[in-house]
């Protein structure tokens, strides 16, 4: 080494005495000369993130939506479509004809094929079908209770106190199911 250079602090090569950047190592020698020639780096500036808590309330409305609009809609044609009382009194007081002619016919042919014939003659008649409606009617009550979505039709009676449920009414369709034992076609 010589009276006109000097080792690098940083790598231990020779450099001139007046370098201000090491040639080996390419490390600035003197802090003026490193602020003045390195390049500024700009911080990033990060964004905030996003609170998770809103990103988890939105999911669970969009999870609300898309399970109650449904649920909604059908309930709202549910109870738009009950049928309506006057219906379900019908559907009764039918199936209760057919109860009795059933019931007459199954009683004469036990007697016997002749008066069987002639029973479902008489029964299939618009006459008995009315004298059946008008004996209904003047034993039985007929009740309707409707919920929001569809209704029940019941029958009372002096042989059933607490009534019997006959009648099941919902998207428009009426379904009775009565039974002999459900009415009373005589007065007490």
């Amino acid at each position: 080494m010589g009276n006109n250079t000097k080792p690098c602090p940083y790598c231990g090569e020779e450099i001139m005495m007046k370098a201000v950047k090491c040639k080996h190592c390419g490390e600035w020698l003197n802090q003026e000369a490193r602020k003045k020639n390195e390049p500024v780096v700009k911080r990033e500036t990060r964004k905030k993130p996003e609170p998770v808590a809103k990103e988890i309330g939105l999911g669970c409305l969009a999870l609300v939506a898309a399970y109650s609009i449904p649920a909604i809609i059908i309930g709202l044609i549910l109870h738009f479509t009950i049928p309506d009382d006057s219906r379900m009194e019908r559907a009764i007081v039918e199936n209760v004809q057919e109860c009795v002619v059933d019931e007459a016919q199954s009683y004469t042919s036990l007697v016997s094929d002749d008066l069987s014939g002639l029973a479902s003659l008489l029964l299939s008649n618009d006459v008995s079908a009315e004298v059946i409606s008008q004996q209904f009617e003047a034993a039985n009550d007929v009740e309707i209770e409707r919920s929001w979505f569809w209704s029940t039709g019941k029958i009372y009676n002096n042989q059933n106190l607490e009534g019997s449920t006959v009648c099941f009414g919902i998207l428009g369709i009426v379904i009775p199911f009565v039974t002999w034992d459900d009415f009373s076609l005589a007065e007490y």
